[in-house]
């Protein structure tokens, strides 16, 4: 049978300091896909003139993203590929953060539609759209242009949750156009997958913290992620012995917040924002927190908990159950009230914590777990 070609464009990961959210859905899907002796994979970084790229060899985009050493882009002279030298029965798999790539959608899909390859577009969400309020507008013009070139050019779309997939088709509705065949295949984690170094533990960390006392919300502090219900109900879970707990990196337009988590009497106490946290210091603090709290259309926080035994709850939205089909019960956490309510709960339900049975590591889906606190819109 012969391979299948498939060109990938990972400029954005490869000019990523870190390998969070999407950086990090490509780097293990492509991780994977190199292991697949039917797939013929070439993965591309853009060039500086942004009408070409630079190929990166395999040995060194694995031993940079697997043992962190080298460079993605490897050493000696490298190969260019133009979109004129993609084959007409190649596909072109799209999974990086495209509205961010210097090489516009706009202008590379026409091209490559022309030639007869097949483009496959990974839309993880289209809330720059659909909730502008939290974005730049340098990212609003980005992201518009791209999901245009997508609805325009793209054969298929996957998307992670049907949520997403219908509000692609809603749009399209609206713009009165066909929307593209989509396959909707949902994010997962590796429950086989071996435990970080117990050496990079953040030890003074926990030394402050005690175990299933504190609340966590874990990924980047972002505006639409609304860490800030949490932090206006620091006071009053610290009445109830409870901390909070937030781990990620600062984004745009939080530098005022950050300012607030400084200036708070109870920060270093009650409070704690742990900036560029080791993977064994974010898997200690899944294990050991109450509860995950998460917005409600946040996705990977919900597969990173089922992965380290964090406790769930469940909420009518529609892509909770992508994530977590099956996986015990959710609460919507609407008000600072709500949220003492449901800690309340969580807390006298100490005894019964358990880790993931076995027969369900196989699967997030079928994973016994409890007590994550979806955070509002």
């Amino acid at each position: 049978m012969a391979e299948t070609r498939i060109y990938m464009d990972l400029s954005r990961l490869c000019l990523t300091p870190f390998t969070s959210g999407i950086q990090r859905v490509a780097k293990e899907i492509v991780l994977r896909m190199l292991k697949d002796p039917a797939i013929s994979l070439t993965l591309l970084a853009d060039l500086p003139t942004h009408n070409g790229w630079r190929v990166l060899p395999h040995e060194a985009f694995v031993k940079y993203y697997t043992e962190k050493e080298g460079s993605p882009y490897g050493i000696g002279r490298p190969l260019i590929v133009t979109p004129e030298d993609i084959p007409s029965d190649a596909v072109f798999f799209d999974i990086d953060s495209a509205w961010n790539m210097p090489m516009h959608r706009c202008w590379l899909f026409p091209k490559l539609k022309d030639r007869g390859v097949t483009i496959v577009s990974h839309v993880y969400d289209i809330i720059p759209i659909t909730e502008p309020q939290y974005f730049h507008s340098q990212t609003m013009r980005q992201f518009l242009s791209w999901t245009s070139a997508v609805l325009q050019y793209a054969d298929h779309v996957i998307c992670n949750a049907e949520a997403t997939k219908q509000a692609l088709h809603t749009l399209c509705s609206e713009l009165e156009l066909d929307p593209p065949p989509c396959t909707v295949v949902p994010l997962g984690s590796d429950f086989a997958k071996k435990t970080a170094d117990p050496e990079d533990i953040d030890t003074n960390l926990f030394e402050q913290l005690t175990p299933y006392r504190y609340l966590l919300m874990v990924g980047t502090i972002e505006p639409r992620k609304n860490h800030r219900l949490l932090f206006d109900a620091v006071d009053q879970l610290a009445a109830r012995g409870l901390k909070v707990v937030f781990a990620g990196r600062l984004g745009w337009n939080m530098e005022q917040f950050a300012k607030e988590i400084s200036k708070h009497p109870r920060n270093g106490k009650d409070l704690f924002f742990v900036q560029g946290p080791s993977d064994a210091t974010i898997q200690q603090l899944y294990q050991q927190a109450l509860a995950v709290a998460s917005r409600r259309k946040m996705r990977a926080s919900v597969c990173r908990s089922l992965k380290h035994s964090a406790t769930v709850r469940r909420c009518s939205h529609p892509i909770s159950p992508c994530s977590a089909r099956s996986a015990g019960k959710w609460r919507i956490i609407l008000t600072i009230p709500a949220w003492i309510r449901c800690c309340k709960r969580s807390m006298r339900c100490l005894p019964m914590r358990t880790p993931i049975r076995k027969s369900a590591r196989k699967s997030p889906h079928t994973a016994r777990v409890r007590g994550m606190l979806p955070l509002p819109i």
